[in-house]
């Protein structure tokens, strides 16, 4: 950042800075700042695909699909032979439930490039298997079985085989392949560098030991519209509770935010003198809150047209801002999703992210991360108690519309029926979970873990350990 601030002040408006600090601005995840220099780029050529490319990317990560999927065609329109813009576009249309549109578009890539590892793996996300004897299949495996892929197909090749083993009940074999995909992942997670893990768990424990109190300085400015935090740990409900609460009429679904974590790194960078989360948070005034609040709020409405009273901000690891998010917005509802811990370590280890999330794809840090997420809620319910409502996945799926009555009650909506109908949410899923959303109530994924039971034993040994798990392996819920 130091050496782009410093070349746009020295070249101010030079195309070649603007496209660097775009190229670096992708590469650290900032939607937001890629969002305005791809803009401010194409008012200057508005016919390079590229560009589009790069907005097209960056509303998709912001979940405001429609405005991806125009940049994407305008990118296709521009370069008709790119099979990554092709790929692009049907992940688009998954996030649409589109599932013909998205299944075209991956297989018109693979067409370009038939070795295109990205476009199998979410080809075969959108499909369930119940026999090894298909075309998609026998093309990947064979592959596969070539050798010779770089590290980044082979990661991706060994996720699609480990989902389609996983659909066949060969869980032995969908384990032991999810396995290669996942200590590639780690091991070049831990190289890169991207996050030094006993800094990132230390930190989260510093967490409860600084937030000892509900925070004294609070934001008391109310907007237009505010946000409804969904949170808890990635792959526990967050996505269906979220499309459960945007089918009400005052809501409007907004996906995965990172205006949260942008406020953090603000309130560190533009401090008068060094700050440091969450040490030296609570003394952080209410004019530099008030104005992380109003930056929220803004962003939130370039990458989303809102014209709500609430919109949802479904970032599972706002779990650890919870004092944060009290601070910034103190009337907001936060709905903390609970799921068997097992499932949730499971599905979390056999799914690729985009961001820098090293510990899912490693088992022992995954449950270790579990650890802090459970001993943390544990912490926020003693200090903010019944303003964090807790939502059980295996309770929302079996007694659906009991648990939903429940749900929008707590986060003070009034009932509308509208929260019982799935069609009333079914415009775009940008997340793991996209088919089981729109699938409904999703019933498969419960319990899934006792398929892996005994490549589980040492997640199942650390959960026993912290009073998590039960000897028969029941979750043990805080009361």
């Amino acid at each position: 950042d130091q050496l782009v601030n410093g070349l746009k002040s020295d070249y101010p408006g030079d195309e070649k800075v603007l496209r660097l600090s775009l190229s670096i601005k992708e590469v650290v995840h900032d939607h937001f700042a890629v969002l305005d220099l791809a803009k401010e780029l194409l008012k200057r050529n508005t016919k390079d695909a590229g560009l589009w490319n790069s907005l097209g990317g960056a509303y998709y990560h912001l979940d405001s699909i429609e405005k991806a999927r125009s940049s994407y065609e305008k990118a296709i329109a521009l370069s008709p032979g790119s099979y990554a813009y092709l790929h692009n576009l049907g992940m688009v249309y998954s996030s649409l439930g589109d599932k013909q549109n998205a299944e075209k578009f991956y297989r018109d890539s693979l067409t370009i490039n038939p070795c295109h590892s990205d476009a199998h793996k979410n080809l075969v996300s959108i499909k369930r298997y119940e026999s090894l004897d298909d075309p998609d299949i026998r093309a990947i495996e064979d592959i596969w079985n070539r050798g010779g892929l770089d590290e980044h197909s082979t990661i991706n090749l060994s996720f699609a085989l480990g989902k389609v083993y996983d659909d066949c009940a060969l869980y032995d074999e969908a384990f032991d392949t999810y396995k290669i995909g996942n200590d590639l992942k780690f091991k070049d997670s831990n190289s890169n560098m991207s996050i030094d893990l006993e800094k990132y768990y230390d930190h989260i424990d510093r967490v409860s030991t600084t937030f000892t109190l509900p925070p004294e300085k609070v934001v008391t400015e109310l907007a237009d519209t505010q946000p409804i935090f969904v949170l808890g740990m990635p792959r526990s409900g967050t996505t269906l509770v979220e499309q459960i609460i945007s089918r009400h009429s005052s809501v409007t679904g907004c996906g995965e935010l990172p205006g949260i974590e942008r406020a953090i790194g603000n309130l560190e960078k533009f401090a008068s003198v060094a700050r440091v989360y969450p040490d030296d948070f609570p003394d952080i005034s209410v004019e530099e809150l008030t104005a992380q609040s109003r930056e929220y709020i803004s962003n939130t409405r370039a990458a989303h047209d809102l014209n709500t009273q609430y919109f949802t901000d479904k970032m599972p690891f706002n779990f650890v801002h919870i004092w944060l998010l009290k601070a910034l917005f103190p009337n907001s509802p936060i709905v903390n999703c609970q799921r068997h811990p097992l499932d949730v370590i499971l599905s979390n280890y056999f799914q690729i992210f985009g961001s820098d999330v090293s510990f899912v794809y490693n088992l022992e840090a995954l449950s270790h991360y579990y650890v802090r997420y459970h001993k943390l809620m544990i912490h926020w319910r003693n200090l903010f108690g019944r303003q964090v409502t807790n939502i059980r996945y295996e309770d929302l799926v079996t007694d659906n519309e009991n648990q939903i009555r429940i749900l929008i009650e707590a986060i003070g909506l009034p009932w509308e029926e509208s929260c019982l109908n799935r069609e009333e949410s079914m415009k775009t899923v940008r997340t793991a979970s996209i088919w089981q959303v729109r699938q409904g109530i999703y019933t498969r994924s419960k319990e899934r873990w006792r398929h892996y039971q005994q490549k589980l034993q040492p997640v199942i040994s650390i959960l026993c350990e912290h009073g998590i798990l039960d000897s028969e392996h029941n979750h043990i819920i805080p009361a």
